[in-house]
């Protein structure tokens, strides 16, 4: 099949620069309601993307049936769309050796009985009830496995393919005691199947929302904040498009004017990095056939650089960071690999001893944030502690501040760093924020 994209790509583009995208992508979802698997699903996505320059402009198509015909037409119509189109350069990558990130299961994939995998829904479900008596519901048990295979081939001498498998669980449970009711959630992924925790993402689930029971509001303040791994890791999910290379050209980003300022605290660190061991967004290239590579953005007081695709690089005379994302049906944007705050070696219990805070479980409307400014207003569930007790469980309360100076009060970061998919945080305590309560 690539070998006939390439074949009919060199004969009827030799006259031209050009780039064909090949991706495939392969699904498996299971959901159990009442210990049964309630949902299955088994989907194949697949198809190609052509860019050509004609006469100083690019042209872009895709199909989604690879056969010499489909293939030609979609190559003709790239053609015709050059003579239209808005767009006068394509940044094409060059050949580069690298060494090799590749994350696939064999044996998962090609060799594991398909009952046994997506019977793992079942398992989370069965978990959750046996954690605690006040788990009354599980609203959501999942099991997905995504097998990933691209291909980049360009007319520079790119010649690209890669595979990849993510599996992925995900769980939301309701907890139940008198009339209150308290919904919690929690998520794990792996590019391994034997080493997808359950355990650890039921349990955190079970946690949150028993401790959630009996909620309430509570006065206005400023008060100091922990941010757990998963309220951290849906701020900087968020916030990404501050780093972006497409934010800077856009001057849509408050970081354009911080660079190479001493503000931060000494021990922030944030990185982007695709060739992380095992993490879900790695691999060797990105998807312009960009080595993939380790981005420092935050580090020793200072924001460094922003992420970049080619298209970014070239337009604000830097290099591309290997952040090139896309698929068959769109053109290269700039995109995460596995975007994370570094740990610490610090335990945060010990730091939290004899504190008063409030601990987020929930961050409610996060969607809203203003990721040009970096401002943001939103709801959130959690914990009060006084003198490191928990006295009171909080709901119905806004928390407001800004991104920037949430990163410049951090006052701790602790040791236990967490993925969600390819975004990631450890613990996270900084010196203070508004919540509007009562």
């Amino acid at each position: 099949m690539l070998e006939t994209l390439l074949e009919i790509a060199e004969r009827s583009l030799k006259d031209y620069r050009w780039e064909i995208y090949f991706q495939k992508k392969r699904v498996l979802y299971a959901d159990s309601k009442n210990l049964h698997i309630d949902k299955l699903k088994k989907a194949v996505d697949l198809g190609f993307s052509v860019r050509v320059e004609k006469n100083g402009k690019v042209g872009f198509s895709y199909g989604t049936v690879i056969t010499e015909k489909d293939i030609q037409d979609v190559i003709n119509r790239a053609l015709a769309n050059a003579d239209i189109s808005e767009e006068y350069d394509l940044y094409l990558s060059s050949p580069v050796e690298t060494e090799r990130v590749e994350y696939y299961d064999t044996f998962a994939v090609e060799q594991l009985p398909e009952r046994e995998k997506i019977f793992k829904a079942v398992e989370v479900e069965e978990k959750a009830y046996k954690k605690d008596e006040r788990i009354k519901t599980v609203r959501v048990a999942s099991f997905q496995e995504t097998v990933v295979e691209k291909s980049i081939i360009n007319s520079e001498g790119v010649n690209i393919y890669e595979k990849g498998s993510i599996y992925s669980s995900n769980i939301a449970v309701l907890a139940s005691y008198g009339k209150d009711s308290q919904i919690a959630w929690d998520l794990t992924s792996s590019r391994f199947f034997g080493e997808l925790d359950i355990e650890s993402m039921v349990q955190e689930a079970v946690d949150n929302a028993v401790s959630l029971l009996g909620a309430k509001p509570i006065k206005t303040q400023k008060i100091p904040v922990l941010f757990p791994p998963y309220a951290m890791t849906e701020m900087l999910y968020q916030f990404f498009p501050m780093f972006s290379g497409e934010s800077l050209l856009k001057g849509k980003t408050v970081f354009k004017d911080l660079k190479n300022k001493d503000i931060f605290p000494e021990e922030l660190i944030i990185v982007d990095n695709g060739r992380l061991h095992k993490g879900i967004g790695s691999f060797t290239y990105d998807d312009e056939g960009v080595p993939t590579q380790e981005t420092v953005l935050i580090e020793k007081k200072r924001f460094k650089r922003f992420l970049h695709n080619l298209y970014t690089a070239k337009k604000t005379g830097e290099i591309s960071t290997g952040n090139g994302k896309r698929d068959f049906k769109n053109l290269p944007e700039v995109g995460i690999t596995n975007f994370y705050l570094q740990k610490t070696d610090k335990d945060i219990q010990n730091f939290l001893k004899e504190k008063t805070y409030f601990k987020i479980i929930e961050l409610i409307g996060l969607h809203t944030a203003d990721t040009v400014t970096g401002d943001f207003s939103v709801g959130a569930t959690g914990i009060l502690f006084v003198n490191g007790e928990p006295v009171q469980s909080v709901k119905e309360v806004t928390l407001a501040g800004n991104f920037v100076e949430l990163l410049k009060s951090i006052v701790f970061i602790g040791k236990d760093l967490k993925f969600y998919g390819n975004v990631g945080s450890p613990s996270v305590f900084v010196r203070e924020l508004m919540i509007a309560g009562i």
